[in-house]
């Protein structure tokens, strides 16, 4: 605790609405413990569940597309994964309908194997490029028959929420 305390985490100067409508890029440099890299995540998460899905539901467009408030990336989202944040979980599951979108980036789809909560039924898209994955982890994320060792360079594989398989598209 002594370490995330010399954060000035603690002081907010911004009121919730005020900071999430801004821009950040929240780099913690690769000396900070994992303990701490942790707790300043789910502090971030927890505040972004709270915030965002005590808004009203975002206006939806003829189509049913909702409007988009916040878009959170989660870059070397392995880091977190299996911590089983129940901020990252809520914010998957419900913030969809208030405007919000969650990415979570992450070289392999090995690093989803071991998730226990199982929210990539929620995501609302999946998708992967080529890699040297194994088959049972591309199945798990993106259903059977998926092979990322084959894609050539600009082809990946995408699946939508409710789809029972992923398509290979063509990306560039």
């Amino acid at each position: 605790m002594d370490e995330i305390c010399r954060f000035p985490l603690f002081q907010p100067t911004l009121s919730p609405a005020e900071f999430f409508q801004k821009s950040w890029i929240i780099k913690l440099p690769p000396n900070v413990a994992e303990d701490s890299r942790t707790i300043v995540v789910n502090l971030l998460l927890d505040a972004l569940d709270q915030y965002l899905n005590s808004l009203v539901d975002a206006q939806s467009s003829a189509d049913g597309a909702r409007g988009l408030r916040i878009l959170c990336m989660v870059d070397e989202a392995h880091q977190i994964l299996g911590t089983k944040l129940p901020s990252l979980s809520r914010l998957i599951r419900m913030s969809r309908s208030k405007g919000g979108a969650i990415m979570l980036v992450s070289q392999s789809p090995d690093d989803f194997q071991g998730e226990d909560d199982d929210f990539l039924d929620q995501m609302g898209l999946v998708a992967a490029f080529s890699t040297n994955a194994k088959p049972g982890s591309a199945a798990r994320v993106l259903g059977k028959g998926v092979n990322l060792t084959t894609l050539q360079t600009g082809q990946a594989y995408i699946r939508r929420r409710n789809d029972p398989s992923a398509r290979k598209i063509k990306a560039w």
